[in-house]
């Protein structure tokens, strides 16, 4: 028979959520929306007239803040993934509401935005997976496609909360920076077991 002394109790979320750009405005902030539509016509004309036109679209698609470019064309046109990647992030750092750029070939060099956008590229980025080119919106700038959105670094997108109830645990609130990669640590600390081999956080000790 389970006894409530026998069970840890876990509340937390994958992500945070950004405010409407709606909301934004009514609370006297800069904030807009940007339309992925406008922005792939846009650029493939701008790529029409530097690399000439092609079958179909230099763009294949856009999701997510990640471009995906049409990589068989440009190696008939002898064009290079870089070529495509710089010209692109010239283009759109244009766009209203875009601070920076990044592409996988600045993945690759390590030349990246600064400061904590560089570490959050450097975990998150997946060159298999996310785009040639992938931008970084300004605060509080999202896509006309979603009411709201939650796939930026910022704050607002990655703060969630921790709430841990368990026999061992110290009632309180505690305004130490944690992270969700604490958890697995801490709850095999619990059990009395190993980490997971690949686990990065720490145990959080000071709930003890």
């Amino acid at each position: 028979k389970t006894h409530f002394g026998d069970v840890v109790f876990v509340l937390t979320g994958d992500h945070g959520v950004a405010p409407s750009a709606a909301f934004a405005k009514e609370s006297k902030l800069e904030a807009d929306t940007f339309n992925y539509k406008k922005m792939q016509d846009e650029l493939n004309q701008k790529m029409i007239e530097k690399f000439g036109a092609i079958d179909g679209s230099w763009i294949l698609k856009i999701n997510s803040l990640n471009f995906y470019f049409n990589l068989k064309a440009a190696a008939l046109k002898k064009v290079t993934s870089r070529e495509l990647e710089d010209f692109a992030k010239l283009e759109l750092l244009k766009t209203p509401g875009i601070s920076f750029a990044f592409s996988k070939s600045d993945y690759f060099a390590k030349t990246l935005p600064p400061g904590q956008l560089e570490r959050q590229i450097l975990k998150t980025y997946n060159p298999t997976i996310n785009g040639d080119v992938v931008l970084i919106p300004k605060v509080f700038y999202t896509d006309d496609s979603h009411s709201s959105t939650h796939m930026t670094g910022y704050n607002y997108d990655r703060t969630v909360p921790l709430l841990i109830a368990a026999r061992n645990i110290k009632s309180g609130v505690y305004p130490g920076s944690v992270e969700i990669v604490d958890l697995a640590p801490t709850l095999s600390f619990l059990l009395g077991v190993l980490p997971p081999s690949l686990s990065e956080g720490r145990v959080l000790h000071e709930a003890f």
